[in-house]
């Protein structure tokens, strides 16, 4: 493929702004009843009887999760779901919620002057030609750069699913690096073909941070393989039911790792813990299948050990790491979500309030060039057909994808052979102890070092 000139104009904006005075996962207008059943089958029902009862009741089987025994269905009043499951299921209405924060711009946009991409080529990742890498100071805060620069890499084989808002088959960054047979659209896009291209940008940006070709910016794991799995709509909102059955899909198509940059606020119900009940179900699928599965702790400000009836969801659901945010130095960042007993790890999220200030506060990554946002009009294709652009953030959705990146890395270091367990117990034995000694509220067993957490590398002390 030719060299492409990348001239991009970097966005600034918030993927968290807690203190802006909105609350991106508040409650309870984020987290509402659905139009949509969901079915959690008794031990001695079959998912094709729960099945063959909808369609005969005349709705429609939106998904049907046999190994986990979890019917989706629409188009049901709610005697029909009641005499459907008699007997042989527990049902509920679906949690509608916004998932992601909504995206505005925050401050102003910067335009950034880009030198020749040097000599690399779509996915071939060379180091020296992410340009704005001298930006990426969570890359040098975590030793990433140190593993880059003793050769370590991902591999290919390894992949990683984003469920998410979609990614970009279009982004010169995101190009190439997708499995495109197994990415899959729960949402169709407005934006696409394919069907699971990112019309908001959340997934984008989020995919970006675990891989990228390295022209404009470095993810953490090179040439690691990214399957979009989009479960939100362009607004960044949906059903916990279509996550569920992106995380059951995701792990049948076996990937390894599994990040969700995504989160609800909800109140602790009857109806809410049948539907937990599936997700727990979905999730404790994955950890079976070996995966390794991520969320973002959220972006309130919440101590999530004493939150009494409510419930950050997915991190305090059965997820293997749920992580927390911290900024440029090494503080947790103002809005993060925090608590001893919730929190597993750390990591950089980005925070406009620490010592850099904008941008580089923020984290960098990809701006979904499909976007239908009018405010990210600037990230569209350019003459070349590619996107060039890249946002500015903060936000524990950012946080999320480095260890879910780095999972991906460690687990390409053994062929993908590792399970999740043994990718959470290497990263927190191996991470930064920041805060008090130990489990802490703020960094969990510690902020993630990528360097220290491969086997043989040897982070280089800081001048």
């Amino acid at each position: 493929m030719k060299l492409l000139r990348i001239l991009t104009c970097t966005l600034v904006v918030s993927l968290a702004a807690a203190r802006q005075g909105w609350r991106p996962f508040a409650v309870p207008e984020l987290a509402a009843q659905s139009s949509q059943y969901v079915f959690v089958l008794h031990e001695s029902a079959r998912a094709s009887e729960i099945a063959a009862a909808v369609r005969g009741a005349g709705g429609t089987v939106v998904s049907s999760m046999d190994e986990i025994g979890v019917v989706l269905a629409s188009g049901l009043s709610n005697g029909a779901a009641a005499r459907i499951a008699a007997g042989r299921a527990q049902v509920a209405t679906d949690i509608f919620a916004q998932w992601t924060p909504s995206i505005r711009p925050a401050i102003r946009t910067l335009p950034i002057a880009a030198a020749a991409p040097g000599t690399a080529s779509i996915n071939k990742p060379e180091l020296a030609v992410a340009y704005q890498l001298g930006l990426q100071w969570n890359m040098q805060l975590t030793d990433t750069d140190d593993a880059w620069l003793q050769q370590r890499t991902g591999i290919p084989s390894v992949r990683v699913a984003i469920l998410d808002t979609g990614l970009d088959a279009y982004h010169i960054d995101q190009f190439g690096l997708i499995d495109v047979a197994s990415s899959r659209a729960f949402v169709p896009s407005l934006a696409g073909p394919p069907d699971w291209e990112d019309d908001h940008t959340h997934g984008a940006y989020v995919g970006g941070i675990v891989t990228s070709n390295n022209f404009g910016v470095a993810g953490v794991a090179p040439n690691v393989t990214l399957v979009a799995v989009k479960v939100l709509d362009a607004t960044g909102s949906g059903t916990l039911g279509a996550i569920i059955a992106g995380i059951y899909y995701a792990a049948s198509t076996g990937v390894d790792v599994i990040n969700m940059s995504i989160g609800a606020h909800i109140e602790k119900s009857g109806n809410t813990a049948v539907v937990l009940a599936a997700f727990n179900r979905a999730v404790n699928f994955a950890h079976a299948r070996g995966v390794f599965v991520v969320a973002a702790a959220g972006n309130d400000a919440i101590d999530l050990q004493h939150d009494r009836n409510g419930l950050q969801i997915p991190c305090e659901t059965g997820v293997l790491s749920c992580v927390s945010a911290t900024g440029s130095l090494d503080l947790p960042a103002a809005y993060t979500n925090y608590g001893t007993e919730s929190i597993n790890n750390a990591a950089p999220g980005g925070d406009f309030t620490q010592g850099r200030g904008l941008p580089l506060g923020g984290v960098l990554s990809l701006c979904s060039s499909h976007s239908v946002i009018p405010e990210l009009a600037p990230c569209k294709v350019d003459s070349t057909g590619f996107g060039e652009a890249y946002l500015f953030a903060e936000g524990t959705s950012a946080a999320a994808p480095h260890v879910a990146g780095l999972g991906a890395f460690l687990d390409s270091q053994f062929g993908g052979a590792l399970n999740g367990s043994q990718i959470l117990t290497a990263i927190q034995q191996n991470a930064d102890d920041l805060g008090k000694p130990g489990a802490d509220p703020f960094y969990g067993k510690g902020r993630m070092n990528t360097c220290r957490t491969l086997p043989g590398c040897v982070p280089v002390p800081n001048p």
